[in-house]
């Protein structure tokens, strides 16, 4: 339920169109008091935010990752949180001023590299998200083609392995 409302906010389509009743105030309500199910919402935004184009903004992002550490501290949504955080900011990267652009990188290498802690220890789940973010944030950098394909395979190997 969380991603069908979420990504039918993030597309604009109204709930009732897919017969369901409700709307922000209601069901953020129902997540109010209880810690774990603020912080899926807020992972569940971060990782639709950037799927379907619509970014949000460093501040807002920042925002959702804490909100994410206080309600869910272990729990799977979080590596999953700094994986989609971290491309929508890449994504963004070439778009902003440099002053930004600095500030979006320190970000990412942060979120990477908790990813990059988890693939030490569980490579099967994490490696390819850590690999992608590398090749991701060296495209953006406008590293050296080669090596930066080579990145995308080992991630995409890594995929397959895992």
């Amino acid at each position: 339920m969380t991603e069908l409302y979420l990504m039918t906010h993030l597309m604009e389509i109204p709930l009732q169109t897919l017969g369901l009743e409700s709307d922000d105030v209601t069901y953020l309500e129902n997540f109010k008091e209880v810690p774990v199910g603020m912080a899926f919402l807020s992972a569940t935004r971060i990782c639709l935010s950037y799927l379907t184009g619509k970014e949000q903004e460093i501040d807002q992002l920042k925002r959702q990752i804490d909100i994410i550490h206080i309600g869910a501290v272990g729990l799977y949504f979080i590596p999953r949180s700094y994986f989609y955080a971290s491309l929508s900011l890449l994504s963004s990267y070439p778009d902003i001023e440099e002053e930004k652009q600095i500030e979006y990188l320190k970000l990412v290498e942060k979120y990477q590299q908790k990813l990059k802690v988890l693939s030490e220890h569980c490579p099967a789940n994490f490696l390819h998200k850590y690999l992608l973010i590398e090749a991701e944030k060296q495209r953006v950098l406008a590293g050296n083609l080669e090596e930066n394909m080579e990145l995308y395979e080992r991630a995409i190997q890594s995929a397959k392995e895992g």
